[in-house]
């Protein structure tokens, strides 16, 4: 293998560490959710399985279709009122891209800080200025990296919209 610059050797682990995390699925999105007797019995008692079920999302009270799928069945737990909570668990890409954008970004931020201070001591202007830039030009990833995390936790993918009356 040809000789890298230091940087670019050192960006190979992160990526084949992000490769990885998409490879095994990504990141993970899990929240609780309220279902009525009658929804788990229409669940269970179906001939054709059911896509999705209506819930009510535990921690803001609001109205959802929440993908059958999704749903564990082991978190299953009564609350005596004929209402049940139960957990909806599933792989979330928006957050493994917001995940893998930040985590890159950081790197190269880091390498090119680093950059800026070996250039410094050294007195070696060509340097500071590579690791300057290096460090700069992550910021767009790091922001856009934040931003999909960010949507990707507000848009779980086991929900499914209501229909609009």
């Amino acid at each position: 293998m040809r000789h890298l610059p230091c940087s670019a050797q050192s960006l190979f682990p992160l990526l084949w560490l992000s490769i990885a995390v998409v490879m095994e699925g990504g990141c993970v999105s899990q929240d609780r959710y309220v279902i009525t007797h009658e929804e788990l019995l229409r669940i269970k008692q179906e001939a054709q399985p059911i896509e999705v079920v209506s819930a009510v999302r535990a921690s803001d009270h609001k109205p959802v279709n929440v993908k059958v799928a999704a749903l564990q069945e082991q978190t299953l737990a009564p609350h005596g009122d004929g209402t049940f909570s139960i957990r909806a668990r599933g792989n979330n890409p928006t957050i493994t891209a917001g995940s893998v954008l930040t985590w890159t970004g950081t790197a190269i931020s880091l390498i090119g800080t680093v950059l800026v201070a070996v250039g410094k001591v050294k007195e070696n202007q060509t340097l500071f200025y590579v690791g300057g830039i290096s460090a700069l030009s992550a910021e767009p990833l790091m922001w856009a990296g934040t931003g999909l995390w960010i949507y990707g936790a507000m848009r779980p993918p086991y929900e499914v919209p209501l229909p609009q009356p």
